[in-house]
Parts: structure tokens; sequence; C-alpha cells
């Protein structure tokens, strides 16, 4: 799952694993990603406790020199961010409008989580573990924690040199 924040409607509302709708996890399809941020707490020119922004700044930043915001010529065309601080301040000021931010967010999350959601669905050893990880109803802490515990988990994650948490880089897969 991808952890940046909060991703509920409500500023108070921390992001959680045992709440799926308000996390990303790496097997939500384009879809559900989409629908995730769409339905994110992102109120026009507030930069605090900013979901969307905290993804752009802590995850998509990190991993692309560029955030592209494609919009219609009538609302002022296509934008490119090069850094954090350039796309913070154009919210800030008005200048891009909050569904224009979630759905570049929700398109570059996607571009970065592609690879991987390919990877368990089309690799057999692979997807064993995708089946087995998708199947876990995840509501407690207490459950993640049994289930990042299991050995059978941590030792096909081994194998396949893939690191989880914060999926900002992983390992090539041979």
């Amino acid at each position: 799952w991808l952890h940046a924040g909060f991703l509920e409607s409500a500023p108070a509302s921390k992001m959680s694993k045992s709440r799926p709708s308000s996390a990303i996890f790496v097997h939500d399809s384009k879809e559900e990603i989409k629908k995730k941020i769409s339905s994110a707490y992102c109120k026009p020119k507030d930069i605090s406790n900013n979901p969307v922004l905290e993804y752009c700044k802590e995850i998509i930043f990190r991993s692309s020199k560029e955030f592209k915001v494609e919009r219609p010529a009538k609302f002022g065309g296509d934008l490119f961010f090069h850094n954090y601080e350039t796309l913070e301040d154009s919210f800030k000021s008005g200048s891009l409008h909050p569904q224009d931010l979630k759905n570049a967010a929700a398109d570059h999350l996607d571009l970065l989580i592609k690879p991987i959601r390919d990877h368990f669905e089309n690799n057999k050893k692979a997807n064993s573990l995708y089946e087995f990880v998708k199947s876990q109803n995840i509501t407690t802490y207490k459950n993640y924690m049994i289930l990042q515990m299991s050995t059978k988990v941590i030792t096909n994650l081994l194998e396949m040199k893939l690191v989880f948490g914060v999926v900002c880089s992983f390992f090539p897969l041979s």
C-alpha cells in the first residue's frame, strides 16, 4: 500500500490499511486508484492536510522529474511542473483546480504502480503471492502485522527481490 498522509473526505481522518477505501494498494486497478484519489480531501487553495499534494511531494516528485496536468485548452491547457514547490504554489494561488490535480495525481500514481501490478498478474510465482495478498481482509493493525510477519509472505518477497512499504522504488526483477 502507499501511505502519504490522508485519503479521506475530512482532514482529520488519517489514511489506514484497515479502511481499504482510504489507502492505495499495489494491486489496485487504474479505476480504483482514480476513484480513491477523486474522493480524497482536496479543498481549493488549501495546502495543509492535503493528501493529494502529499502524494505528489512524497511519491511522484521522488520518482519523476516532471508532473504533467492535462486539461482542456478552455481551462488553460496542460501544465508542467518540474518541482513540488511550483506545483504547491500553483495550487495555493488557485491556478490549479483540485480536480485537475486529482486527475493528474491518479494518472501518475498508476504509472508507478502498473509495472508492479503487471508483474504480480503475469508472473506465475508472483501471481500466487498476489492472489494471497489480495485475498487477505486486513481490518486491523494487528491483522496487518500478522500478515507482514507471515513466513510465506516474507520468503516469497525475498525470493522475488521486492521491497514493499512506500512503493517509490524497487529492484529489477529477474
